[in-house]
């Protein structure tokens, strides 16, 4: 939060000179001197109102005697919120917070308040003008007692800006904490509630004390960061302007081309000159958005993919291609960018020959686009086996599907909350067998979704911010082909073809060769080859030790669904568990609760009979705040009755769920329910913040954390044995982009040290059923994959989470190959074991290329074997 008007520092600021050490930054020695801050409230009020989104009555703001914790006088608020929900005041205070920077302080709540109160601080980041606010706990009550608080406001403000999801990157890309200072700017209260509310709180005995750089040095230091930032993306900016003008010279040495080529080359030199005016507005403003972070992986794809687009440009030019009305691209399968239908510039390799690499067991995906220069009607891909010396892969180990264009709200591919739900974006996302289940209208930008009832077909407008449809089976029924179907590929546009390769788990190593053909209206026109190359080696089974999502389907016993991600019928609830198994979700939430012992023991059941027997149950029940004993006594009953009938099933640990993202008070209170679901053989998990180990972590046997992840407090977890971590949030399911996935949740949880994945959600209907993005106000839907009324529709993101839990898969195979290798009587082996070693430790999973990654992996593993 920015305040608009900053006070002058008050008189009261007590600098004491006790000596000067020295703060080491970019290399060069910046000295320091103690800073000391104290408030006793005994003469002066330092507080002023700071800002509000509410109406309120301010009862009394001041010095008083009515409490004091040490002295005769404490600070004192007496507010009432008569509408809105907050209420701020301040010290102002301004100085870096470089190093240490505690801060103490006595805190209590009266009798009669209602409001959640937190002392916390204000931060800025200059040169930015951005700032953030909060506090390290919030309190409801003290229980009649004077809280100590006590917290390093420099760390604190400093963690705003860890790693690339710190708060600056909100509005300035490519830049973190080492880029720019931190000031504690100042100390804050904050007050939230709902009208009606009451705030009665006093403050005592404040001490702020630390080291602080010299104001000249530091601005300096701060000046020499930014200049520092600002000179990498000036370079960048000119490799890139470098780059496109070598591709502009390049295309407009092109002449004398057909119509089609011609055609080509102009979408080509406009993409160029787009980039070009992207590139002119960065510089101009000197620094990059979070709308444009994706720019850098948008131009070095459409520059490592040139090559192939000036290949397509004398290709089509030929005529070949014209009398067979189209060419392929082979492209990756999880990127960054967009292939939509009428992009005239693919960023791929034009070629006909598909090339996977994948383990006995593993899922493994391939892509193609075909660009048409005419329509293509009904077109065909139908695999064969795939051969080898050492045998054969059958045909139906190969799925293929349609990747399916539609409108998604405003911010779709890159977040989940529009600023504007009106806005239509474009994006690719489903991976269909029907390709007519969804129609889309481009030139009104709308979508209309097949409905299959008993005496016909009918499309539902699904674009439709007022639709109201009820979402159950018999009302919304949506059914997907068990089958791929031909498709229709108009002139002047592009399919997108999505290919999995589920290998046998007995397959001999070796190369596999294949086909798939392509043929119109029943008459062969081309075909994509295949090889695949299956390794030596099989993949550890797991990539991380918690492999989950939440998962809200509730399992109906009446038999009665719907197509949304609430209610499902057995065939709905078996086809979710065994969709989420085959991507890797090996234990996601049960939503029902354990008292319906029913209905708990059918879906133990199903569990077990879809291949996730075994694994740890996650109640997604809350535990609640009871604290009499009777009501505990229950607790413990519910929890050791759950474990009793889990175990039954091969289950041995159940967690119970903690109150989600609870702060302060509203977290401790739960001490006694989560002690309780302990002492009866349960274990405790919920999401929340770095706050849950420091107030519960003795009794929380999870914590999911949103956001970027932590390595510091992935390793403060792991202090305590048994404590485990996981992630959420970091994109949530409906980002449609499956790099973020494939990244966030793989590699970048692995370097970390996070115990596995968690995030939020499978499906989650933010309106009326999952298919309609803009039935809600506020957010999109959060779709992993588009329920049926008897089987699921999956996406790229999804297909991109698999892809990292698979990368990681990868990592633990090498870790475990390079502890044999380390062991081995050969030299050789041991010197690659050991680079192996050095490989993984120095790895950058935040930023390189994740096949690239892959295949340097593959190749430590084969030499270590021994079999390259």
């Amino acid at each position: 939060m920015t305040p608009k008007n900053r006070g002058a520092l008050v008189s009261c600021f007590l600098f004491i000179l006790l000596g000067t050490v020295c703060l080491y930054i970019h290399g060069e020695p910046l000295k320091t001197k103690s800073f000391t801050y104290t408030q006793d409230f005994e003469t002066e009020n330092p507080f002023s109102l700071w800002t509000s989104n509410a109406e309120y009555t301010v009862n009394f703001a001041g010095l008083t005697e009515e409490k004091a914790f040490a002295g005769k006088k404490s600070f004192k608020i007496d507010a009432v919120i008569q509408k809105g929900s907050y209420i701020y005041w301040k010290i102002p205070l301004k100085v870096p917070a470089e190093k240490t920077l505690n801060l103490s302080a006595r805190l209590l709540l009266g009798e009669d308040n209602t409001c959640r109160v937190g002392l916390g601080g204000n931060f800025t980041f200059p040169p930015t003008k951005y700032s953030g606010c909060n506090a390290p706990k919030y309190f409801t009550t003290t229980g009649n007692d004077w809280e100590h608080i006590e917290f390093d406001m420099g760390s604190y403000g400093r963690n705003y800006n860890k790693g690339t999801g710190g708060l600056v990157n909100r509005y300035i890309w490519g830049v973190s904490g080492e880029d720019f200072g931190t000031y504690a700017d100042s100390i804050a209260v904050f007050v939230s509630g709902k009208p009606g509310d009451r705030v009665v709180l006093y403050i005592d005995e404040l001490a702020v004390k630390g080291e602080i750089p010299f104001e000249e040095d530091y601005q300096k230091e701060i000046n020499l960061r930014w200049k520092k930032a600002q000179q990498r993306l000036r370079d960048k900016l000119a490799g890139w302007k470098t780059a496109l003008d070598v591709m502009e010279q390049s295309l407009d040495s092109l002449a004398g081309l057909s119509p089609d080529a011609e055609n080509i080359k102009a979408g080509a030199k406009q993409k160029v000159s787009s980039f070009k005016n992207r590139v002119a507005v960065v510089e101009k403003r000197d620094y990059l958005t979070p709308e444009e972070k994706n720019l850098e992986a948008e131009i070095e794809e459409f520059k490592a993919g040139f090559p192939g687009i000036k290949d397509t440009i004398k290709t089509v030019n030929s005529g070949n291609s014209s009398d067979k009305g189209f060419v392929l691209h082979v492209i990756p399968p999880i990127s960054g960018v967009k292939i939509l239908p009428y992009d005239i510039t693919i960023p791929g390799e034009l070629s006909d020959t598909v090339c996977l690499i994948a383990c006995p067991g593993e899922y493994e995906p391939g892509s193609f686009v075909m660009q048409s220069f005419r329509e293509l009607a009904e077109v065909k891909a139908k695999p064969s086996a795939l051969k080898s010396k050492k045998g054969s892969i059958p045909a139906d180990s190969i799925d293929i599907k349609i990747v399916k264009c539609w409108y998604q709200a405003d911010s779709a591919w890159n977040h989940i909350y529009p600023k504007n739900m009106k806005n239509k974006v474009l994006v690719p996302e489903l991976l269909l067998n029907d390709s007519s289940l969804v129609k889309v209208d481009c030139e009104k930008q709308e979508n209309y979704l097949k409905l299959s009832f008993p005496e016909e077909e009918d499309y539902r407008w699904i674009s439709n911010p007022e639709e109201k449809t009820s979402a159950f089976i018999e009302d919304f029924p949506v059914k997907e082909s068990p089958v791929l179907l031909p498709v229709t590929i108009p002139a002047q546009s592009n399919q997108q073809f999505w290919i999995t390769l589920k290998v046998p788990e007995n397959a001999a190593s070796g190369i596999y060769n294949g086909t798939i053909a392509l043929s119109s209206v029943g008459e062969q026109i081309g075909s994509v080859k295949l090889y695949v190359r299956i390794l030596p080696f099989r993949l550890e089974a797991r990539a991380f030790p918690v492999q989950s999502l939440y998962y809200r389907g509730i399992f109906r016993g009446d038999g009665r669904g719907t197509v949304s991600s609430e209610a499902k019928t057995e065939e709905q609830f078996r086809a979710e568990l065994r969709n989420m198994s085959a991507h890797g979700i090996i234990n996601p939430t049960v939503y029902n609760h354990s008292t319906n012992r029913d209905i708990y023991e059918k879906i133990l059941k199903i569990r077990q009979e879809e291949g996730l027997a075994g694994q740890p149950i996650y109640l997604a029940e809350n535990i609640g705040y009871d604290t009499m004993p009777e009501k505990l006594q229950a607790l413990k009953k519910r929890v050791s009755d759950a474990i009793e009938l889990a175990k039954k099933y091969g289950v041995t640990d159940v967690y119970i769920m903690g109150r989600d993202e609870a702060h302060g008070e509203r977290l401790t209170a739960q001490r006694q329910a989560w002690t309780a679901a302990r002492e009866a053989g349960g274990k405790v998990w919920c999401a929340g913040f770095a706050e849950n180990f420091k107030l519960m972590g003795d009794i929380q046997d999870l914590l999911n954390r949103s956001g970027y992840p932590d390595k510091g407090l992935a390793e403060e977890a792991h202090l305590v044995g048994g404590r485990q971590i996981c992630s959420y949030g970091n994109p949530f399911a409906g980002f449609e982009n499956p790099e973020l996935h494939r990244r966030n949740y793989g590699l970048l949880l692995w370097k970390m040290g996070y115990d596995g994945i968690f995030n939020y959600v499978y499906q989650h209907s933010s309106g009326n059923n999952g298919w309609n993005d803009f039935d809600d106000a506020k957010m999109r839907d959060l779709n992993y994959t588009y329920s049926t009324v008897n089987g699921v529709i999956d996406t790229l993101a999804w297909e991109g989470l698999r892809e990292g839990i698979d990368d990681v898969r990868y990592v633990k195979t090498l870790e475990k190959v390079i502890e044999k290798g380390l062991k081995s009587s050969s030299a050789s082996i041991r010197s690659f074991s050991v680079e192996a070693e050095d490989y993984l430790k120095n790895l950058d999973a935040e930023h390189r290329n994740l096949d690239t990654i892959r295949l340097e992996v593959i190749d430590y593993i084969l030499k270590i074997e021994g079999e390259k």
